[in-house]
């Protein structure tokens, strides 16, 4: 039988609406099984791709966990704490789409709330499941265990409310609709969802629907006065250039924006946290945006530019270096996820998706010569004796990384430098731009590892973040993953020495530990290990972790104070970020 379900998937990831037009109202002709409540939700969910569930046991959800592991096509992935958890499911999505976590109430879930509202600021969808008491416990305000003590069950519900686009407290009666209004909100929005599922609901009945057929509605007339315009102003404009951000791979459109690219022939740039979304070895491609942060030639085409085309971006200080980088709404082109501004005027409800194909569709192919870009950062050729440098760190990764690749990258002054990469084609780089909370990204690769376990995967992280959620690496191993993760280590936050008045205030300095016996401790008893000084360890540990096939584990020692060129500028615009 069709599965509509994953059918509204791709109408979700692409916009064929007309496709979704015809199907909206199937729901109430398909057939129907019986399934308990827990066991449909994971049906639904993984009709969408979602067959690995990060999370913590408690004896609130053991039911749903049961229902996880009793479906022959999914994986429970428990985790150290809720909170990598909730940063796996993040990294997870990322790359599938949607994520799942699941807890138990209270203790549980307040732990993930930081991975959540992290999703949220980013548009990454995630499912956060909690497990919650009976329905009898909390009808008579049980002062049960894991609540405040006072009978109120639906105070955490209430907190996720600020930090989730839908949520749902789940009964017998209303879990079909409940259930897929979270699930389309979600898929449609790219936010968090919340669902609050009761123990004894769980295994309780229902009839299901075979499939169910979501569908959004847009308008199109806006829609076609949208691309028109656009399509003009891009034909008239004499040095015209796009400038696409994170939310284009938040809504699976990368490519669509390529072929964009390609049909309309402009040069094109990314800021810094939708690094990826453009084929970087594309000859259109000019480099990374982030004012003066990164590459002057490509802060120049895009300031001289009379036309910017900017597809779902941000301008917070990462990717404004440090505000420093203005729109001017006169000659700027701004297309969100559903809406369009096309200078001062604004087009509502014309997805995003829908418009780069049309747009692509109807605009001319520019004859107009691509400009030049010339890398600024020369190549260090140092000698094998002298010691790790973060320059030197970064342009050896650049070289290491292949086509396929899965790059994760922690926030900081390990992100600041990467954001100077140039990327192989089809590569998943991803980092938290916005967000940016420490620890993110050990955990994120544990997620990431397990919706692409045929890619080739890194982590990159400062040892000042890993120190937050390191324990983590202890799943990747006991999941078959086998990561090369690079550890940082110059004895303290660096970036934060960068963004304070005193760089050796003690309150930047951290405990340190022998990150060389971390993986041994945690079980990882095969794995490549090196703690690297001087240039020539760290290249032929690179080298050798890359030919292993094992679980790779190396530190590179730098000086404290040693940072990309770009924290540097930043450090002096310190008081554009804190007192815009």
């Amino acid at each position: 039988m069709l599965d509509f379900f994953v059918q509204m998937i791709s109408c979700l990831n692409q916009d064929f609406c007309d496709t979704i037009i015809k199907t909206r109202n199937l729901k109430n002709t398909m057939m129907k099984k019986k399934l308990t409540v827990a066991a449909y939700l994971v049906d639904r969910l993984r009709a969408l791709g979602v067959t690995d569930y990060f999370g913590v046991p408690g004896d609130f959800n053991f039911n749903m966990i049961t229902a996880i592991e009793e479906d022959k096509e999914t994986k429970w992935v428990g985790c150290c704490n809720e909170l990598n958890a909730g940063y796996a499911a993040d990294g997870y999505a990322r790359i599938k789409g949607i994520g799942a976590v699941v807890t138990t109430m209270g203790v549980g879930e307040l732990s993930a709330v930081n991975a959540v509202a992290g999703s949220y600021a980013e548009n990454v969808p995630v499912i956060k499941i909690v497990g919650t008491p009976a329905l009898s416990v909390q009808n008579a305000k049980v002062p049960i265990h894991h609540t405040l003590g006072n009978g109120d069950y639906g105070v955490y519900q209430r907190m996720y409310a600020e930090v989730t686009a839908a949520n749902a407290f789940i009964t017998q009666e209303n879990a079909v609709e409940e259930i897929d209004r979270v699930i389309e909100t979600v898929m449609t929005k790219k936010l968090p969802g919340y669902i609050n599922l009761p123990a004894d609901v769980c295994l309780m009945k229902i009839e299901a629907p075979e499939g169910t057929a979501f569908h959004h509605e847009y308008d199109k007339n806006n829609l076609k006065d949208a691309v028109s315009a656009i399509a003009k102003q891009i034909q008239q404009a004499e040095n015209p250039v796009i400038v696409a951000d994170y939310k284009v791979l938040r809504f699976g459109l990368k490519e669509q924006l390529q072929a964009f690219i390609e049909q309309s022939n402009l040069p094109a740039t990314t800021l810094v946290m939708g690094k990826g979304a453009i084929d970087e070895k594309h000859p259109n491609f000019i480099g990374t945006y982030n004012g003066e942060l990164i590459n002057p030639d490509t802060k120049n085409i895009v300031e001289s530019s009379d036309l910017i085309i900017a597809i779902g971006c941000l301008l917070n200080d990462t990717n404004s270096a440090a505000f420093s980088v203005k729109r001017d709404k006169s000659k700027t082109i701004n297309i969100q996820d559903d809406f369009t501004e096309v200078f001062r005027a604004r087009y509502e409800n014309v997805p995003m998706a829908d418009l780069l194909v049309e747009l692509t569709n109807s605009v001319t192919k520019s004859t107009r010569e691509l400009p030049v870009v010339v890398n600024k950062q020369a190549d260090f050729f140092p000698k094998g004796t002298d010691p790790m440098t973060y320059d030197y760190l970064l342009q050896q990764l650049e070289g290491t990384f292949e086509a396929g690749d899965t790059i994760m990258v922690e926030t900081g002054t390990v992100m600041m430098g990467a954001s100077s990469w140039k990327l192989p084609s089809n590569v998943e780089f991803h980092n938290q731009g916005l967000w940016m909370s420490i620890g993110y990204a050990t955990p994120a690769t544990l997620g990431a590892g397990m919706a692409a376990p045929n890619n080739r995967l890194f982590l990159i992280t400062g040892e000042g973040s890993h120190q937050l959620t390191a324990q983590e690496i202890s799943n990747m191993y006991r999941n078959g993953l086998k990561p090369i993760i690079i550890v940082i280590d110059n004895k303290g936050y660096t970036i934060e020495r960068y963004l304070c008045d005193d760089p050796f205030d003690a309150f930047n300095e951290i405990a340190c530990w022998n990150y060389e016996m971390l993986p041994e401790a945690m079980g990882i008893d095969d794995a490549y290990v090196r703690n690297v000084y001087t240039v020539e360890e760290f290249d032929t540990a690179l080298k050798q972790a890359v030919k292993s096939d094992r679980f790779s584990y190396i530190t590179v020692q730098i000086e404290e104070m040693d940072a990309p060129n770009v924290m540097k500028v930043i450090r002096s615009k310190r008081e554009q970020v804190y007192n815009h």
